[in-house]
Parts: structure tokens; C-alpha cells; sequence
């Protein structure tokens, strides 16, 4: 219940802002939405996420008493933004509930500026965007920290990709993500997935293509994923500890992954009728993202790794087609704010299936420090 009165309450706020003409307002309020949820997640327990064990509490301790230099040397040079971000918070501020609260508003502020940018090019809501984010990746990111940093640059990154065809910015935003989270290079095949779709020549059969070959790949995958990273720690291209995230086919849980698979197939059926709001461009792009979530949960059977490769995309297409949705169907004015509702309670449901059902978040029940 905490969280759903968080996320109404931080959507509310946007919504407000979207609302009022007078500049500072609009500023005033989308700053107090931001700050809402992120000392939500800056306050709360140390045992709510599973990561904050693994990547906060002991790396806080040791970057209080090391320099930059030391720490990196111990750690490495991957993930070099998030060593220096966390080095720099460790010197400033006392306790690693500091690094809590700026983590979720790194997050935010991403997913705050590219809602910014999704308006201005789209003229759709900014509010439905965030109130996707909140619904379906703001508690995710209570386990999965690190990464979340990186899903949240990207989406700002894909949204000046899609909407401006900005391919220096979002290289820029991509090789930020990476030195954040190295498991953001899969990223890099959209860039040739846009340009595909910007030629406006068989788009239809080139969707069919593409989502094919990203299905049969994860198929393989699955069948065969044991054997294929076993081969890639061989020679060097993954770390031995991946291996340790491989479980059984389907985890032992059918029930649980029909339930993805499920979910999943339901959202590709809603983007593909996305057509019907028209800008067919968007679409295929939309209904692509959607196959490689798709495959990613498939490949996820067998290991939880390779499962949240797909947020890289999974994200970008959820949020982005919140606004044609929304448009999907001539709604007569005395039928919007029923559409509305509805929207909103598919949405709501999404954030039930993320930490009742999949428990993804791993950060349930929420607990104050």
C-alpha cells in the first residue's frame, strides 16, 4: 500500500504541473514529485532491495575510507561512473541512506527529462509516461540499482533516438550507460533498428523479419543456453559468476513463467494495434521492443541475467507507447475519462504483477529505516 500511495501521489504532483501555465509552477511541482519518491527510497530499510547488501552498504563503507584511485583498483574500471558517484556521496554524507535517495533521483531525473522531451515532440502526456515508470520500473529499481541508472539515461537516450533521430545523442547516452552498467552495450542494435524503420520501404515485412530472428535467437537460447555460456566464460567475453544465475528450464515454476510469457504476449497484441493511432514508424519500432522483451523473458527461464538484458528495451517501448495508446481509439469526449480509467487501472495492475507476482523488485514489504 505504501507504494501505491507514493506513485498516485508523485503522479498527481506531475499532473498538476502539466496543468498550470505559470512556468515556476510547472517547476515548482515536477520538483516535489521528483523529491517524493526518491526520499521514499532514500529512507527506507537497508533489508528492502536485495541489492543495496551487495552494492551499497559495503562499497559505501569502503569508499568512505578510500580514495577514488584505491577504489576503482579494487573494484575495476567497469561501472566507473557508479564508483565515482558512489565515492563522492561516501566523503559528503554520513550514512548510505544518502546513496539510496540519490540513486532514485538520478533514476527519476532521467525518467522526468525524457517525459519532458517524449511531450514536446509527441504532444502526448507526460503524465501517463511517468505513471508507467512508477507502475512497472520504480520499484524494480529498489533492487536492481546499478542497472536502473543505466535503463534511466537510455530511456531519455532512445526517446531523442525514435522521436528526433538524435543518433550522436543517444551514442553519447549509451556509452554513459555502459561506464554505469556494461550490460547496457546491448542497446546498440536499436541504432540499426531505427535506421531500418526511417527508410519507410516493406516496413511490415521488415518487422516480421527482425522479430523472427529475435525469437528463433532466444529459442535457441533456451534450449541451448547452458552449453552457449559455458563457451563465451571460455573464451573470456562473460564472467564465471553468470554461471551461478543459471537455474533450470522455467525455474521449476511453469505456472510463474506462463505468467510472463502471458503478460508479455499481451502487450505485444496492445502495441501492434497501436497501428490504429496511426505514425507507423513508431509502431514497429514499438512492436520490435516489445519481441526482444519477449525473448529476453523466454532466455530468462534459465537465467536472471540474461532476463533483465530486456529492460534496455522493455522500458523504452512501455513508456513510449503510453501516449498511442492512449490515442488508440476516437474516444467521444464523454468517453475519455472512462478510457482514462481504465488505462490507469491496467497500469496500477501492471505494478501488482511486478512485486506481487514476479516480486522482480525484491523489495516487498517496504520498510523505513
Amino acid at each position: 500500500m505504501n507504494y501505491i500511495v507514493i506513485i498516485l501521489v508523485s503522479v498527481f504532483l506531475v499532473r498538476i504541473a502539466e496543468t498550470r501555465e505559470n512556468k515556476h509552477e510547472k517547476i515548482l511541482f515536477l520538483i516535489l514529485s521528483v523529491l517524493i519518491s526518491s526520499v521514499f527510497a532514500g529512507v527506507r530499510s537497508y533489508d528492502t532491495g536485495v541489492d543495496i547488501k551487495s552494492y551499497v552498504l559495503y562499497h559505501f563503507d569502503e569508499a568512505k575510507i578510500s580514495t577514488l584511485a584505491e577504489y576503482v583498483d579494487n573494484h575495476g574500471p567497469e561501472s566507473i561512473l557508479y564508483s565515482i558517484m558512489i565515492c563522492t556521496i561516501a566523503k559528503i554524507f554520513p550514512t548510505a541512506h544518502w546513496m539510496l535517495f540519490f540513486i532514485q533521483l538520478y533514476i527519476n531525473s532521467f525518467f522526468y527529462i525524457a517525459a519532458f522531451r517524449y511531450k514536446k515532440y509527441t504532444n502526448y502526456s507526460m503524465t501517463l509516461f511517468l505513471f508507467v515508470y512508477y507502475c512497472t520500473f520504480y520499484i524494480y529499481t529498489f533492487n536492481i540499482m546499478r542497472q536502473g541508472m543505466a535503463v534511466a539515461m537510455l530511456i531519455w537516450g532512445a526517446v531523442e533516438l525514435v522521436y528526433n533521430c538524435n543518433y550522436k545523442f543517444f551514442l553519447i547516452m549509451t556509452v554513459a550507460s555502459i561506464l554505469m552498467h556494461p550490460t547496457a552495450i546491448v542497446i546498440l542494435p536499436l541504432i540499426v533498428v531505427n535506421k531500418m524503420l526511417n527508410s519507410k520501404k516493406n516496413l511490415l515485412k521488415k518487422t516480421f523479419l527482425i522479430s523472427g530472428i529475435i525469437l528463433l535467437t532466444a529459442l535457441v537460447l533456451v534450449l541451448r543456453f547452458r552449453e552457449i555460456m559455458s563457451f563465451l566464460i571460455n573464451v573470456g567475453l562473460v564472467k564465471k559468476r553468470y554461471l551461478n544465475t543459471i537455474t533450470s528450464l522455467y525455474k521449476g515454476h511453469i505456472d510463474f513463467e506462463n505468467y510472463k510469457v502471458a503478460f508479455c504476449l499481451a502487450n505485444i497484441f496492445l502495441v501492434y494495434m497501436i497501428k490504429k493511432a496511426g505514425c507507423r514508424r513508431k509502431k514497429d519500432f514499438l512492436l520490435i521492443s516489445f519481441m526482444v522483451c519477449l525473448a529476453s523473458y523466454l532466455i530468462g527461464g534459465v537465467s536472471t541475467f540474461t532476463e533483465r538484458i530486456g529492460l534496455y528495451y522493455w522500458m523504452p517501448a512501455l513508456c513510449m507507447s503510453s501516449g498511442y495508446v492512449a490515442n488508440l481509439f476516437r474516444i467521444k469526449r464523454d468517453q475519455k475519462y472512462i478510457f482514462k480509467a481504465m488505462y490507469c487501472s491496467l497500469m496500477l495492475m501492471m505494478c501488482v504483477y511486478q512485486f506481487f507476482i514476479c516480486n522482480q523488485a525484491a523489495a516487498f514489504p517496504y520498510r523505513l529505516m
